[in-house]
């Protein structure tokens, strides 16, 4: 099927900014294709096919936990093997219904997954995805830069604050002295195979950590495993991950409780009372301090 057509027997389950992710039959053999609509698609493509290929590689022969899939990667198109009629989706996010079973369903084999991908070395990880690792690193340093200097122009923030937090933003950077782990948690396309009742783990870009808490204990794990760092740098940074999710689940709930939720219960008679009066500063205060924990966890 040349690029860009689709045809009747084509299947369009999802399509984003970036992507656009469809069934095809090609040939008489039925496949799942990611085609690339963007840049970044591209991108995307050819970071989750080195993953998929080093999984592969890395898993032959091995109980891990999960099988892979071996793609193929052909202009601006990802393709896999469709397994869509001889397993059972776990985790997918497409048409017709996003699904993710619960934890229980795999727990065994995301730990035997966990252990396995704790044990490699950084050594191990193909070129191409440590190319890509550094390509992320400096985007997010861009990033943030633009966004520092926008908090400087405003007063929203003093110099001394910005350099804090920029410590903690390149010592939370995979550079090669911090590689405890290489990949995230949470598997976005799994399924299980009719025939041996195995986990089939189709697409190793997987979903952003934000959607479970899992990655507290697998990051810790990894830290308590790693011989290469002082005691004091695996609490410290295990404090600080923990801490960022607190922040994360509780900091929008604190500027709603400090700003509005005093005014409103105490209606008249609160607001003749000298902690009325002085509740603009306090607020204003406390809500900086939100502010600079949701910015130094981001």
């Amino acid at each position: 099927m040349p690029e860009n057509e689709i045809n009747e027997e084509t299947i369009i389950i999802r399509e984003t900014f970036d992507l656009l992710t469809y069934t095809a039959n090609i040939d008489g053999k039925d496949f799942f294709i990611k085609e690339a609509k963007s840049e970044n698609g591209v991108a995307m493509n050819k970071r989750e096919f080195y993953n998929q290929l080093f999984l592969k590689t890395m898993a032959d022969g091995k109980d891990v936990g999960f099988e892979f899939l071996t793609p193929t990667l052909a202009g601006k198109r990802l393709i896999y093997p469709d397994i869509t009629k001889y397993s059972t989706w776990l985790a997918k996010d497409f048409s017709p219904q996003t699904k993710m079973v619960p934890l229980k369903e795999y727990l065994q084999e995301m730990i035997k997954f966990m252990r396995f991908c704790l044990s490699m070395e950084f050594e191990q990880i193909p070129i191409e995805l440590k190319k890509d690792t550094q390509k992320r690193v400096k985007n997010i340093l861009d990033k943030f830069e633009k966004d520092a200097k926008y908090l400087l122009e405003h007063g929203l923030l003093e110099i001394s604050d910005i350099k804090t937090l920029e410590e903690k933003v390149r010592s939370g950077l995979h550079l090669r002295n911090q590689a405890f782990q290489h990949h995230d948690i949470v598997p976005w396309h799994m399924a299980r195979k009719h025939s041996d009742n195995r986990l089939i783990l189709i697409d190793a870009g997987w979903s952003g950590w934000s959607l479970k808490y899992y990655d507290i204990a697998y990051y810790i794990f990894g830290f308590l495993k790693g011989e290469k760092n002082h005691l004091s740098k695996k609490i410290s940074l295990g404090a600080w991950i923990i801490e960022g999710h607190w922040s994360w689940a509780t900091n929008s709930i604190m500027v709603f409780l400090l700003g509005w939720l005093p005014l409103i219960v105490g209606g008249e008679i609160f607001s003749q009372t000298l902690l009325s009066y002085n509740l603009p500063l306090l607020t204003s205060r406390l809500l900086t301090l939100n502010m600079l924990g949701l910015i130094g966890s981001a």
